[in-house]
């Protein structure tokens, strides 16, 4: 005779039996206690090794899943940083580019400012030498005759400064020579240095630098110790319950005082015995399944 009683659930849940209680009838008592005890034990065996085969595929899946995370995480933090890098350095090059632009043109600038000096120096000296202008004069030098009075009236309307060959052929001929003889403008343009040390700040750019020679990316990534301490307990998360129990044999097969029936009822009762405890096995294995694969944790970390 096979009875066996359930949890108390919802219509809609499953769960493994709660209790269940064999008896046989049997002229050879000793072998179908023996008979039963073995057959508890191969299911006992049987729903461990499937509970284990169970926790063990559900780790193997979650550590690989977080494996490829901490791989895309590590991933997607280089490609960002290499990003950043190549920003950074079309940034700097074209703010280079800018500070050459404007160096180049001040300097162009300063060259043609002197040609020009040049040129100016060179038609003052040659009116310099016409009116034997040697040293520097004023209005009042050359026009010794006229009152002052008059020199005011007839400058009225223009340039109150004197003219350049008023300076004389001494001085107009130094600076001729001297302007002709050069052949570097660079020091004459005061924002000169300023722009080249811009040019060297962008040259040797600290925080591009600093992104080139970083060696881990995973520390600037948020979530990367968290996944890190997951996977650490998942891997340390045993598999194999050695000591585990499926089922509490509450009490034991008993003999009875007398021997009872016949032979062939022991072989129909055990083969009906081993179908109805194969499908208890089976059960038991589909709801541990079906209760550790909608958990987020594997059942044992709640422990």
């Amino acid at each position: 005779m096979v009875r066996h009683d359930f949890y108390e659930l919802e219509k809609d849940e499953k769960a493994p039996f709660k209790e269940i209680n064999v008896s046989l009838q049997s002229s050879e008592p000793e072998v179908a206690t023996e008979f039963l005890r073995l057959l508890i034990k191969k299911a006992q065996d049987e729903a461990l090794d499937s509970f284990s085969n169970d926790i063990t595929l559900i780790k193997s899946t979650r550590v690989s899943e977080i494996r490829e995370q901490l791989r895309s995480l590590v991933l997607a933090a280089k490609q960002s940083r290499e990003a950043e890098i190549t920003r950074l350095k079309e940034t700097n090059q074209e703010s280079i580019a800018r500070l050459k632009q404007q160096i180049d043109l001040k300097i162009r600038k300063a060259t043609q400012d002197r040609k020009n000096r040049i040129v100016q120096l060179s038609e003052a000296l040659k009116i310099a030498t016409g009116l034997e202008i040697r040293e520097p004069v004023t209005w009042d030098d050359l026009r010794p005759l006229r009152k002052s009075p008059q020199i005011t009236n007839e400058l009225g309307n223009n340039d109150s400064s004197q003219p350049l060959y008023f300076r004389g052929i001494r001085l107009l001929n130094a600076e001729l020579v001297q302007l002709q003889e050069r052949k570097d403008d660079k020091p004459f343009i005061s924002e000169l240095t300023e722009l080249e040390n811009q040019i060297l700040e962008f040259q040797d750019d600290q925080k591009m630098a600093a992104l080139k020679s970083r060696k881990d990316d995973s520390i600037y990534i948020e979530k990367y110790d968290d996944l890190q301490r997951k996977l650490t307990g998942l891997i340390e998360q045993q598999t194999q319950f050695a000591n585990s129990q499926t089922a509490v044999v509450t009490q034991p097969a008993l003999v009875p005082s007398s021997p009872m029936g016949n032979p062939r009822r022991i072989i129909l009762f055990g083969v009906l015995l081993s179908g109805f405890l194969a499908l208890v096995v089976a059960l038991i294995r589909v709801s541990m399944r079906n209760s550790n694969l909608q958990r987020d944790e594997l059942p044992l970390a709640e422990k």
